[in-house]
């Protein structure tokens, strides 16, 4: 049992330190594969915010399955920000699950931030064989599943085209980003 504790003491360190790491421009994030999905293994973006309000707006907010975080670009990048998610290699995917706003309903002091930001309303999808597609969101408050045409691709960049007005700030996020098959 003492040999099984001083294994798994030193692996778990090291994952967690590999899940959590960032490098000195923060703006690549190292995502862990889970075996048998369609996570990302890097997500690089143009840019991102510096901490507020207490939150953080990195691009590893994107896949970490929780859509209680998000990314946002700087406001001068807000018309030509851009993400691009790299996979493993080679992965089938027919659709992409994306909340396009901040959520957090029940936010101190200000409530549901869902409408204070710009929420993604377009984006154009470009993926590793030059080929792209453009999705359109709902300004709903959850994770939608957009639909195309299967593509084996070794990243996506997506673009964002248009957003839906903000009631409070100018700064766009996504919440959630998880590509399938």
């Amino acid at each position: 049992m003492m040999l099984k504790n001083n294994i798994i003491k030193p692996v778990l360190i090291l994952f967690l330190c590999l899940f959590f790491q960032n490098n000195s421009n923060g703006q690549r994030a190292y995502i862990p594969p889970v075996i048998g999905s369609n996570n990302a293994n890097y997500v690089y973006t143009s840019s991102y915010m510096p901490p507020s309000y207490g939150l953080t707006y990195a691009p590893k907010n994107i896949t970490d399955n929780s859509i209680f975080t998000w990314w946002s670009p700087i406001p001068s990048d807000r018309e030509t920000c851009w993400i691009k998610i790299i996979f493993d290699g080679d992965r089938l995917i027919d659709n992409i699950k994306i909340h396009g706003g901040s959520h957090y309903p029940n936010f101190s002091n200000l409530g549901n931030l869902y409408y204070l930001n710009l929420r993604l309303k377009s984006a154009y999808l470009t993926f590793s064989n030059g080929t792209s597609t453009t999705i359109d969101l709902d300004d709903i408050d959850q994770i939608q599943t957009i639909y195309f045409q299967r593509i084996y691709t070794s990243y996506v960049t997506i673009r964002p085209i248009s957003y839906y007005p903000s009631y409070k700030w100018n700064d766009p996020c996504i919440s959630y980003i998880k590509f399938g098959n």
